[in-house]
């Protein structure tokens, strides 16, 4: 077979067979732009527009493509891409050493009471920080009981890594588990300190990590204001892939191209749908043809706020007349009601919370 070129514009160059004319195959079979005519040096432009982070709009500025139809699905493309990594990486990773967790609340918020605020959907999102390659899991869940929470840390942490978390009832048994399990109340304070009662290591916790992690993800649902339920996951493969994926992006975007599609083959992607068996996937809405019907998901505030605020299954501990000292970076709130509740939350016997040495007394 011979490489030939055709003369219309789209068709680019095919492979013909120098004996029989009519056998023919195209540059572009098994590839990534098997199916489509648009010019492949468009295509690459649009990729890169994409990977920088661009609104869809310009990049079907920049790369010359329709923007309400090639352009939207070129990037329900890649998105399948980054849903295909998370299904043959991510999903069986596992981590080790230090890890935060938490679960944050994605959805459509009504301020000043504004608005029908039962609109749109909500979604609680629990999420793994690695602490060495600052890189995040992502899960929506339909709930946030230890049922639905434990069997999600047991399959990304290996045992005997030590765990970062606020006080969230869920969390309670991680110690008997095989972890090292620390908590931060956030409503007393952002960063605590424990001392090993037998080495006299000190450990300062906090999940400054995770919460950062919930800013970058609800930054990218802002940047595309929003998106439709059905898009969600990918949205999600997304936020994962790019934490994972850092330097040379467009390198390592190609590299996952290489590997779905070898060109020897057709290619073949494994992710299911839902993506995630964490929930039942977003709801199914009729097939109508009207897009408004679909629900979207639009982000609310950071997790940091919304974890406490619900009844743990515990007495909460009640402050003492004390007044935290703000430092440069962090505030603390210590109280003995406050160290009674890490001691509670953390059931390891060697760590036990110190005392703050910021705290100072009310004038009497």
């Amino acid at each position: 077979m011979v490489l030939k070129s055709r003369t219309e514009r789209n068709g680019g160059q095919v492979f013909r067979c120098t004996k029989n004319r009519n056998h023919v195959k195209s540059l572009r079979a098994n590839s990534f732009f098997e199916k489509t005519k648009v010019e492949i040096q468009d295509i690459v432009v649009f990729i890169k527009s994409y990977l920088d982070k661009n609104s869809l709009y310009q990049c079907s500025k920049f790369s010359g493509v329709a923007y309400k139809s090639t352009a939207v699905n070129w990037a329900s493309y890649i998105r399948e891409l980054f849903k295909e990594y998370f299904s043959r990486r991510t999903y069986n990773k596992v981590i080790r050493g230090i890890v935060e967790i938490d679960e944050s609340l994605f959805g459509r918020r009504v301020k000043y009471h504004r608005g029908n605020p039962n609109k749109g959907l909500k979604v609680w999102i629990f999420g793994l920080v690695d602490r060495e390659s600052n890189s995040i899991i992502l899960y929506p869940v339909t709930d946030r009981t230890k049922e639905t929470l434990i069997p999600l840390i047991q399959r990304h942490v290996a045992p005997g890594s030590t765990i970062y978390s606020d006080g969230w009832s869920a969390y309670l048994d991680l110690n008997t588990l095989g972890y090292r399990h620390f908590t931060i109340l956030h409503k007393y304070a952002f960063k605590k300190a424990y001392k090993n009662v037998e080495t006299g290591d000190i450990t300062y916790v906090h999940t400054n990590r995770i919460e950062g992690a919930w800013k970058h993800a609800k930054d990218h649902f802002r940047r595309i204001v929003g998106t439709k339920s059905g898009q969600f996951e990918g949205h999600l493969a997304e936020i994962m892939w790019r934490s994972e994926c850092k330097g040379d992006v467009y390198q390592k975007f190609f590299d996952l191209v290489k590997e779905v599609y070898p060109l020897n083959k057709p290619a073949e992607y494994l992710y299911t749908t839902p993506l995630f068996d964490s929930w039942e996937g977003p709801p199914e809405h009729e097939a109508s043809g009207d897009e408004n019907n679909e629900e979207k998901i639009m982000p609310v505030e950071s997790g940091a706020e919304t974890s406490e605020s619900e009844d743990m299954n515990m007495p909460q501990p009640q402050a003492s007349s004390s007044v935290a000292v703000a430092g440069p970076a962090v505030i603390t709130v210590s109280s003995s009601s406050e160290d009674e509740a890490d001691k509670t939350l953390n059931s390891s016997i060697l760590h036990q919370p110190m005392p703050n040495p910021r705290k100072t007394q009310l004038p009497s």
